[in-house]
């Protein structure tokens, strides 16, 4: 039997202290009859899938900037600059990769256009 708990998931993304119909407020879900069985269950899916997203926007943070200068070194060592969303990443994540003070930096830059 699998359970989700949103008590669980909205500590775990705020320290603040949260009934079901105060995050259903939050997040502007209609709560219906509140302590009726049909109307508290759709209330919970709903907070339950806002939770969920709320989630996956905190959880894709931390990774950008970390991934970031990675993803420009393997460009550059890929060597392909040869469409708008390659050119783009390596930009964003070159600074990053080697620092703006780099010597490197424009030696870099043509390494990637090749």
């Amino acid at each position: 039997m699998t359970f989700y708990d949103t008590l669980l998931l909205a500590q775990s993304l705020s320290r603040d202290r949260a009934t079901q119909e105060d995050l259903a407020h939050r997040f502007g879900i209609d709560c219906g009859r509140a302590h009726h069985a049909l109307d508290d269950a759709v209330t919970l899916a709903h907070v339950y899938r806002a939770l969920e997203q709320q989630r996956a926007v905190q959880a894709r943070r931390p990774c950008s900037p970390m991934c970031s200068d990675y993803l420009a070194l393997a460009i550059a060592l890929e060597g392909k600059s040869d469409n708008v969303e390659r050119k783009l990443l390596f930009e964003i994540g070159r600074f990053r990769t080697l620092g703006p003070y780099s010597d490197a930096l424009e030696l870099y830059a043509t390494s990637a256009q090749g």
